[in-house]
């Protein structure tokens, strides 16, 4: 049984290296349009992600009706989100790896190329490398953001306090009082919500994971069926 076990994961194997050499390029190029791994919330990167799905299987569904290996596209599987972000992790880990190998091969670099001449070959790896330069990028948009914030705040106070008499007391405003009882108030809401996802999330997880069960045990009956049928 080990070893129907063993032939099933190497074609699974196969597929998934099959399907990432078809749709390699046009994944990177969602990515770098909708950037799904930099949303700032998990919500908001599921959803992209599922934008990206979409997007990359409208793709493979059209380019089979224009290219002679029609055949190929039309079986071509219909992927999912989470499926497409494993993927790019994937790619998005080997080029990091590549670009430490050119470093230590570089022993003198030409500064007169740039970096990405230095690093790409296609336009695959020219996407990764853009990718690549955009690490942290969420981050700082969210304290550029946070600092619009900030100031705006300080400035509506700023304001507020020049027009208050002259040595008196100054205390948090109206809109600030009223923001600390909204945010109270919602906050069980928020936890209950919360708990509501991550059950969800869970539950797809688990159906997922049921689901290439199936197909694996599928693949396995296929195999053992084949075998049988050489032997007679």
């Amino acid at each position: 049984m080990a070893v129907f076990g063993s032939k099933s994961s190497s074609f699974y194997k196969k597929e998934r290296q099959r399907i990432a050499a078809i749709i390699e390029e046009p994944l990177l190029i969602q990515v770098v349009q909708h950037l799904p791994h930099l949303q700032l919330t998990v919500e908001e990167q599921e959803s992209k992600w599922e934008i990206v799905a979409i997007n990359v299987n409208n793709y493979q569904f059209t380019k089979a009706f224009e290219q002679e290996n029609a055949k190929e596209h039309i079986e071509f599987p219909t992927l999912n989100g989470l499926y497409l972000k494993e993927m790019f992790e994937g790619l998005e880990q080997n080029f990091k790896r590549q670009m430490d190998i050119r470093d230590r091969e570089r022993m003198f670099p030409n500064s007169s190329e740039t970096d990405a001449i230095q690093y790409c070959n296609t336009r695959s790896e020219f996407l990764l490398y853009e990718l690549h330069r955009l690490k942290g990028y969420d981050a700082k948009v969210l304290a550029d953001l946070g600092k619009e914030q900030y100031e705006k705040e300080q400035r509506a106070r700023f304001e507020k306090s020049l027009q208050a008499p002259q040595g008196g007391d100054y205390e948090v405003d109206e809109d600030t009082k009223k923001l600390i009882d909204e945010f109270k108030d919602a906050l069980e809401k928020i936890r209950l919500e919360a708990y509501e996802k991550e059950l969800t999330k869970k539950k797809k997880r688990v159906d997922q994971l049921m689901s290439e069960n199936k197909r694996l045990l599928e693949l396995n009956h296929d195999l053992l069926g084949g075998k049988f049928h050489d032997r007679e």
